[in-house]
């Protein structure tokens, strides 16, 4: 193979030199002709050889000297040198290599060693040079990557703040289900939502057993469903964690058919749900509300029919002994007729409410004393409300049938006996939610309650307790509209209310009613008589018609 490049030949002898030349000319390379060293460095740095054959003893510079100071410059640093001299001493030759020379030929100098030797060196040379290119390229490539890979970095960098943001903002969390499904791993945010430790050593099994019973068949088919068909699967219910109920959503997509890994987002849907249902009572109350009105103004007709002739009848005959107690009868259920109609007209928002400030001590005072004596000997009532000073602005007839109707609840509620304690205080409420508007309370509030140890309401009847006609009493023992003018009764007093209330562990109502700052009216106290307690009877029957 022809050999190519240029190659600078520096001998102070012109017989060397041409016969030099004429070998590497043979072979197809260019020679250039130097006749002493300072010849030579200027040759070079006008254009660069491919290679220097340089003779060692010349006058002058000698071509140690010139080897040095061609490796001095960066410019002809990387030029390949090969020394040629006619002592062939092993002093010289280190005396080359130490220089810079990468090789040492002897004269006479054989033409077919002399070829191979600048053979060699020009291919060594030509693949440094690829070699260096090659690095360059390559590192090239490598500060691109490494751009690319900061750049790429950056950008997960960003998304990923991006959706903690987006996540923290929709107050949601991850977790993820490992591929064997042998456990759960939440992010800081889940383990927040859903009350546990990071991670689930049970896997889905633990999982859902957080949720409330009634939401675990539906959830577990949600899941097998995304499971098997390695589709997207979405599902909700309740969560109890520490102590606290809320609704919780649930996301997850496994890895494919069949897969037990999977992963997933979570979040609180406890508010969403409460607009939801609240919307939809909403309707449901603004429809029974035109239809109870329309009823109890109807109904009310017939009752004025009815007290009427009543009264005719208890005047005429009123002392005949076998018509007296058909009359009590009559008398009651008029009274309790007379107090559902009552409720129909306030749940439909069609009687005006006339207010006045009263003292809900004294208001429980005449409760206290009604109850003592119709509850019966089975079920102790306590009050707990000795701070006269307190004062609300409310209707006395509505607030006090309220207050019964959830007293008559308690009663229902201790069928075996139990202790009913009547409550009243000045409460500073932080961050609780009221079960009627279902909006966040903080402030300061007179809380006015009513406690029981009897049974209890389970968390699935919590939400429904205060719809209009539900009930859970047998039929005909009640009409489910107790609680609904209970929830009516707050509403019409801008206040809220509260409840706690456990399976087995009693139930508390407290409602919260803004502080009044007016004078007390002269009619604060109740007559607390004898005539009260009859009217009591009479009351907590028609509280207990209506369930």
């Amino acid at each position: 193979m022809p050999l190519s490049g240029e190659v600078l030949i520096v001998d102070d002898t012109p017989e060397n030199l041409q016969v030099l030349s004429a070998i590497l000319r043979a072979e197809g390379l260019n020679a250039r002709l130097a006749p002493h060293g300072a010849f030579a460095l200027a040759s070079v740095q006008a254009r660069l050889p491919d290679l220097v054959l340089l003779d060692v003893h010349m006058p002058g510079l000698d071509g140690f000297e010139t080897c040095r100071r061609l490796r001095d410059d960066p410019a002809t640093c990387a030029v390949p040198v090969l020394f040629l001299s006619a002592s062939d001493t092993a002093e010289e030759r280190v005396a080359a290599f130490t220089a810079g020379g990468l090789d040492f030929i002897s004269k006479p100098f054989n033409a077919a060693e002399v070829v191979a030797r600048v053979s060699t060196h020009l291919t060594l040379a030509r693949l440094r040079r690829e070699l260096a290119l090659a690095n360059t390229k390559l590192a090239g490539c490598v500060r691109d990557e490494q751009a690319q890979r900061l750049l790429v970095e950056r950008l997960a960098a960003d998304r990923q703040v991006r959706l903690d943001l987006a996540l923290d903002a929709a107050g949601m969390g991850i977790w993820a289900l490992a591929g064997d499904g042998a456990g759960i791993v939440c992010d800081a945010e889940a383990c927040a939502l859903l009350g546990c430790a990071p991670t689930m050593s049970g896997g889905w099994a633990e999982f859902a057993a957080g949720f409330a019973a009634e939401d675990r068949a539906r959830l577990e088919a949600a899941w097998q469903a995304g499971r098997h068909r390695g589709q997207p699967f979405e599902c909700e219910g309740w969560w109890q964690a520490a102590g606290d109920r809320r609704r919780i959503r649930i996301r997850g997509r496994s890895a494919g058919p069949g897969e037990q890994g999977m992963l997933g987002l979570v979040w609180n849907v406890t508010r969403e749900h409460g607009f939801q249902a609240r919307l939809a009572q909403s309707e449901k109350l603004e429809s029974l509300g035109r239809m109870a009105g329309g009823l109890a103004h109807d109904f009310n007709n017939h009752l004025a029919v009815l007290v009427g002739n009543f009264e005719l009848l208890d005047a005429a005959v009123g002392r005949v002994p076998g018509v007296r107690r058909r009359l009590d009868t009559i008398d009651r259920t008029i009274t309790a007729a007379t107090a559902l109609v009552r409720s129909l007209l306030t749940f439909a928002r069609r009687r005006t409410v006339e207010m006045e400030v009263i003292r809900p001590t004294a208001l429980l005072g005449d409760l206290h004393e009604m109850l003592a004596s119709v509850l019966g000997r089975q079920i102790r009532v306590v009050r707990e409300a000795d701070d006269d000073a307190l004062v609300v602005e409310a209707s006395r007839e509505q607030l006090q049938n309220a207050l019964l109707n959830l007293c008559v609840n308690a009663r229902d509620a201790m069928p075996e006996g139990g202790e009913l304690t009547l409550g009243a205080a000045e409460v500073a409420i932080v961050s609780e939610h009221c079960r009627i508007c279902g909006e966040e309370i903080t402030g300061s509030f007179v809380s006015i309650s009513v406690r029981d140890t009897g049974a209890g309401i389970p968390f699935s009847l919590q939400e429904r307790i205060f719809e209009p006609f539900f009930t859970t009493k047998a039929e005909g023992q009640g009409t489910g509209l107790g609680l609904a003018a209970v929830a009516g009764c707050v509403t019409t007093h801008h206040g809220h209310l509260l409840l706690d209330s456990t399976p087995g562990g009693g139930s508390c109502f407290r409602i919260l009613l803004p502080l009044a700052q007016a004078a007390v009216g002269d009619g604060s106290a109740g007559a607390g008589s004898g005539a009260a307690t009859a009217v009591g009877r009479k009351a907590m029957a028609a509280m207990g018609a209506m369930g």
